[in-house]
């Protein structure tokens, strides 16, 4: 028998109407399907009363009633917070992208500014100054250059293809003010052969990384000229001695270069394995140095004497690197030699000045200053019958010796030919007796010195059948003649020789070329007072071109 709701409803709604009376008799009905309903008719209402099921059923009904709204109103609620958590996410991205949009507007307005100044900079020519006084390029360190590809093929050079590298490491071992065109240091490297490690170290010279412009392309074509003479000319010139059995020019073995701009290095034995060392740069040499290298110079003249007499065309012709020299390295070194000379004449005018006695010699320096370009354009590399290939830069600090146990100097090796070039013999001897000794020694042994240069070199030639073909009186006139390049390399490189180390300039910190000029001038003049060692020797190169009639 199913059961209706109905009467219950009917009952509330009498409830609400006040019109049920308390529990009495009341009359069952039923409906044609058999079910008992109420008779809630007028006359029946006051008679019918609830049982307490009956309030049960209601007060459920009521209770889901309530439920249902609740979960409704909940289900709204979380609606609503989910529509406003979409709204604030989409708000907020909103947001970020309007963000990023003015960020990037931001950037390409600041890209569009820095444009158009460095085009405005450029037009203005406040970069590229004729003055070669700004940095070209973000500083970098020498050291960084070295690489473990470098050392590989160093290594591979060295000792062949049996060996592999486990490590490698930079070690500095210069003083300030032993280089000055280079940055010098050293790798020692580890490696394994037959399952064995060894150790070995070389020397690398390394692009200094001035970025003062010019500087920077000298640097390249200084490193171009070694590293070509090395791997392409020295083995012809010691060919031309091993021929005859003769040992090889003294100098360290070449085994790796890199020669990409700004990135330039040069790898070498390292000679301190040997125990040679350089000598003191401030003292001058005594006769048995000077007598070692005078000798090896020499060798090195005559062998590259009989290599030209033995080639079809002049070795410069062929080797173009012999060429290029102080003002034709780049379009900028003439701009960048000719005021450093000028300025080298100009202080050690003012010094003979200042010291008083030197009129002959003031007005010899400064009749040389019109003629700067000439000499060293085309007296330097005019060699005559005297033409060999020259060292270059033959001084103290690019000179190593080995020693016996008593201290003499038994053997020597020369070093960094980086100025290498085709010019006279004179040229290279005058370099070497005026910035490496010092007038006691230089002025009562000339002669003597001379003499050991002519002997080497004649003796070379000898051993492959060739006449001297000229005398010693004929080198004696050849290197008075040439005793102006002795005056201006002394002048403009013995302050920097006997200068402190704690004084030398720092060419790598200073961009302006013109400010680093006028900085080394007031050193060499505060040197004369204050440097016990540049007086003499800086006034024995004048009265020794006085006393031979060069200054007049």
């Amino acid at each position: 028998m199913a059961f209706s709701v109905q009467p219950y409803l009917e009952a509330i709604s009498g409830l609400s109407q006040g019109v049920l009376s308390p529990r009495g008799n009341h009359t069952k009905h039923y409906n044609r399907d058999g079910a008992r309903t109420l008779d809630l008719t007028p006359q029946s209402r006051g008679r019918y009363r609830l049982s307490h099921c009956d309030y049960f059923i209601i007060i459920i009904i009521i209770i889901i009633i309530i439920i249902i709204i609740i979960i409704i109103i909940i289900v709204i609620i979380i609606i609503i917070i989910i529509i406003i958590i979409i709204i604030i996410i989409i708000i907020i991205i909103i947001i970020i992208i309007i963000i990023i949009i003015i960020i990037i507007i931001i950037i390409i307005i600041i890209i569009i500014i820095i444009i158009f100044i460095d085009v405005l900079l450029l037009f203005f020519g406040r970069i590229t100054s004729a003055k070669l006084n700004t940095p070209v390029e973000q500083e970098i360190e020498p050291r960084s250059l070295i690489t473990e590809e470098h050392v590989k093929a160093v290594l591979l050079a060295d000792k062949g293809k049996d060996v592999s590298l486990a490590s490698w490491k930079v070690i500095d071992f210069t003083n300030n003010g032993d280089n000055y065109a280079c940055f010098v240091t050293s790798v020692k490297v580890t490696y394994s052969k037959n399952e064995t490690q060894q150790h070995v170290s070389y020397v690398v010279k390394l692009n200094p990384c001035r970025k003062m412009m010019g500087l920077d392309d000298m640097s390249n074509v200084i490193f171009l000229k070694e590293a070509t003479f090395y791997s392409k000319l020295l083995p012809k010139i010691n060919a031309v001695l091993e021929a005859t059995g003769r040992e090889r020019i003294r100098m360290p073995c070449y085994f790796h270069c890199h020669l990409e701009a700004g990135q330039e290095q040069i790898y070498f034995e390292d000679l301190r394995v040997k125990k040679f060392k350089m000598f003191d740069r401030k003292k001058g040499m005594d006769k048995h140095h000077a007598d070692l290298v005078l000798t090896e110079l020499g060798r090195l003249h005559a062998a590259s004497y009989i290599l030209q007499s033995k080639s079809d065309g002049a070795l410069e012709d062929k080797y173009e690197f012999l060429k290029r020299d102080f003002f034709t390295f780049s379009d900028n070194s003439k701009k960048l030699m000719l005021p450093m000379l000028q300025s080298s004449l100009n202080t050690s005018s003012e010094i003979l000045q200042k010291i008083g006695g030197y009129e002959s010699a003031v007005k010899w320096i400064e009749s040389l200053g019109p003629r700067l370009e000439e000499l060293m354009t085309v007296k330097l590399m005019e060699g005559g019958k005297m033409s060999c290939i020259n060292h270059g830069d033959c001084w103290n600090n690019n000179i190593l010796f080995r020693y016996d146990d008593e201290g003499k100097p038994t053997e020597v090796m020369l070093l960094d030919l980086q100025i290498c070039r085709k010019a006279s013999v004179a040229i290279d001897l005058n370099y070497f007796l005026y910035t490496s000794l010092t007038g006691a020694v230089r002025k009562p042994n000339l002669t003597y010195f001379l003499s050991t240069y002519y002997l080497s070199f004649k003796d070379v030639l000898s051993t492959e059948g060739f006449a001297m073909h000229f005398t010693e009186e004929e080198l004696q006139e050849e290197f008075r003649a040439m005793n102006v390049f002795g005056a201006l390399f002394g002048m403009m490189i013995l302050p920097i020789i006997l200068m402190e180390a704690d004084k030398v300039p720092d060419f790598k910190a200073e961009t302006d070329m013109d400010v680093a000029i006028e900085n080394l001038s007031k050193l060499h003049l505060d040197m004369v007072d204050n440097n016990p060692l540049m007086k003499p020797r800086f006034l024995a190169i004048f009265d020794e071109m006085i006393e031979n009639g060069t200054i007049s």
